[in-house]
Parts: structure tokens; sequence; C-alpha cells
């Protein structure tokens, strides 16, 4: 069985792992107050956003082929929030709801390697929720 990815229900390529997403604090740095050296944030305000990139292999036999796949992708995800779920056959692994496609990009030696196959490309996500 392979690993698929999904976003808003479409399936991104023909194969597909979620490389380890990275949480990210959307404040700078503490800001000094009177008597305080931190500023005062609330606990349940949602200060922090989920960074989860997904390397996807396009299984394509042309590369003018490749390039329509990806232009195709832009335009039907890009600016929109969908649930980015990860599936192995039929079992869902894990999703993320409200994620918004922010990059598409080839993927890297790196890439390759945290993924455990040639991926052909890296999906960058954002999430400000958490995963399900």
């Amino acid at each position: 069985m392979s690993d698929v990815i999904e976003f808003g229900g479409v399936r991104i390529g023909d194969r597909g792992r979620l490389l380890v997403p990275g949480a990210e604090a959307l404040g700078g740095e503490p800001v000094p107050m009177l008597r305080s050296t931190f500023a005062d944030v609330d606990d349940r305000s949602r200060n922090w956003v989920y960074r989860i990139r997904a390397a996807v292999v396009l299984v394509r036999t042309a590369d003018w082929r490749l390039m329509r796949a990806i232009g195709g992708l832009r335009s039907a995800l890009g600016g929109t929030k969908a649930d980015l779920v990860w599936k192995t056959g039929s079992v869902v692994r894990i999703t993320w709801p409200d994620a918004r496609l922010d990059a598409i990009r080839p993927s890297l030696p790196d890439d390759r390697r945290s993924a455990g196959f040639d991926a052909n490309l890296v999906l960058e996500f954002t999430s400000a929720a958490d995963p399900e």
C-alpha cells in the first residue's frame, strides 16, 4: 500500500508522504513591559501555525505533462483552505484541518531522504489548527 496525500478531497500526485511538520510562532520577540520582561499573551490565543511539507511523486511520461499538472495544482488549490489528509490505502493517518497551499517547489536531496523515495515535488502548507 502506498501513502497518498489529499487536499480538499483532491489526490495530490501518485504517491506522497508528509514530512515532519514544524510549529512556528506568529508573534515576534517578547516585548518588555512595565515590571515584566515578557508581553502578556493569553494562552487560549492561536499564536502558532504549523508548516507542513508534503513530498509527492507525479508519474508522467513527458516533462510538458508534469508542468501542466503542476500548473493545474496551483490554479486549483492555491489560495483556498481545505483539509490536508495523509492516507495509507483507505486508512486516514492524520488530518490537518483548514490548511492552505503556500508553495510548490522541486524537491531537494534532503526532501527525498526524509520522504524515503525519489519525490518530484514538495508542497508546503500552513495550518492554524491542531492535527486530528
